[in-house]
């Protein structure tokens, strides 16, 4: 895992090595749409919208989804990744809000100062 010294701001991918860490059952939720020859293909929970852009406030999956196990009980979970500069949009909230009422965990893991990962829960947003 790479270590930063406080002074470079962390990537992506290095929040999602912390997470990868903690939480081995969790996969990456990569989402999009891929043309074919017979038009597009959507990927990724949730599906992205057919036929227009993606809004701020579409209801859009997390970074990583997966299951976290409780007390020898697997319960899904959602968690996005935000380094300093990513900012959290109304559809990223509204998917984590929808998780956690549904009895998952959902959580933000947000990068902080000198390296360190801020949690936040669904709850608290």
């Amino acid at each position: 895992m790479a270590e930063t010294d406080g002074s470079e701001q962390m990537n992506p991918a290095e929040i999602g090595d912390r997470i990868l860490e903690t939480h081995p059952f969790m996969f990456r939720n990569n989402r999009g749409a891929a043309k074919t020859e017979h038009g597009y293909i959507t990927f990724g929970i949730p599906a992205p919208p057919k036929g227009r852009r993606e809004r701020d406030d579409d209801l859009k999956g997390s970074d990583y989804v997966g299951f976290i196990v409780v007390k020898g009980r697997p319960i899904f979970a959602a968690i996005e990744a935000k380094t300093k500069t990513d900012r959290l949009k109304s559809g990223q909230v509204r998917w984590l809000k929808f998780v956690a009422d549904q009895g998952g965990i959902a959580e933000v893991w947000a990068e902080g100062p000198n390296g360190t990962i801020i949690i936040t829960k669904a709850d608290d947003l």
